[in-house]
């Protein structure tokens, strides 16, 4: 029996799914007069958003290729999911 071939497609031209992905991050920043002597001092806070609209991204590198593979064809793993981080910071 000769060599079964699973199919004809070339090297990389399979496409994966669309990545989207949106991040913000919003800062303010407070001057507190009283904290350390004359000068003052500022307090800043900050916070990040990545993955802001928790949207499902699917790592193409998971996909399964192999023939045999009973995942063929399809992703086993995502990107991270929506994580917020929250920042203080006192400068003087």
């Amino acid at each position: 029996m000769g060599w079964a071939r699973g199919g004809s497609l070339g090297r990389n031209t399979f496409r994966g799914p669309g990545l989207k992905l949106v991040d913000l991050s919003l800062g303010r920043s407070f001057n507190i007069p009283w904290f350390y002597g004359k000068e003052g001092a500022r307090f800043q806070f900050r916070a990040e958003f990545y993955n802001l609209f928790n949207r499902v991204n699917l790592d193409p590198r998971s996909v399964a290729s192999s023939l045999t593979d009973g995942n063929f064809s399809k992703a086993t793993e995502v990107f991270y999911p929506r994580t917020v981080q929250l920042g203080a910071r006192i400068e003087f």
